[in-house]
């Protein structure tokens, strides 16, 4: 193997090593926000122990959101960990329990990147996915909302604005116009003076 190959090599196995490390660190907050999930609906309202006794009173309304992104995490579980298994040739499991699944999941990732790239990014991408939504549903995370403004760069009506970031970013791919959230009104202003468009 010549050195240009060598070199290659090692900027993919660098690569990799951090895309694990990423889905290592997504893994682990997925599972720290599935029991903080479990805390935001009251006893009966979830599965895995995730429900606290309540004394008797008025009912505590159920989130829908949290209930719903609790399940699917839970169908998320249930549908990758026989992937992920498969690939590490490590048989059937009759897992019930998220909290575990997602515990073999964090301790296996490197290995079955090795094995199997697809199905880790999958993983990766599905766990940084959820984790995101959990801190979205616990009002840490805005979702990002389009700008009804032309974007100052394309001319095209594709803003978002990204609070979490505090950017405002135009959706076209060839465009790549970004701002600050404050910037973005001078860049508009400057757009549509008389002299800009000469």
């Amino acid at each position: 193997m010549n050195d240009a190959q060598q070199a290659w090599m090692a900027q993919v196995d660098a690569q990799t090593a951090q895309r694990v490390e990423r889905a290592e660190r997504d893994l682990d907050e997925l599972t720290r926000r599935w029991f903080a999930l479990a805390g935001m609906v009251p006893a009966g309202g979830a599965k895995d122990g995730a429900g606290v006794r309540m004394t008797p009173g008025p009912t505590v309304p159920i989130r829908v959101d949290v209930v719903d992104l609790q399940m699917e995490i839970a169908a998320w579980v249930r549908e990758v960990l026989p992937l992920a298994r498969g690939a590490l040739r490590a048989g059937f499991s009759n897992e019930r329990s998220t909290v575990v699944a997602l515990g073999y999941l964090r301790s296996n990732i490197g290995s079955i990147w090795g094995e199997d790239p697809a199905t880790a990014e999958d993983i990766a991408h599905g766990a940084g996915r959820l984790q995101w939504r959990a801190r979205r549903v616990a009002g840490e995370v805005s979702a990002a909302f389009p700008v009804d403004v032309d974007c100052p760069e394309c001319g095209c009506l594709s803003l978002w604005a990204h609070p979490g970031r505090g950017l405002i970013r135009c959706g076209v791919s060839d465009c790549g116009g970004e701002w600050a959230a404050g910037q973005l009104a001078i860049a508009v202003w400057k757009s549509d003076t008389p002299t800009s468009h000469s």
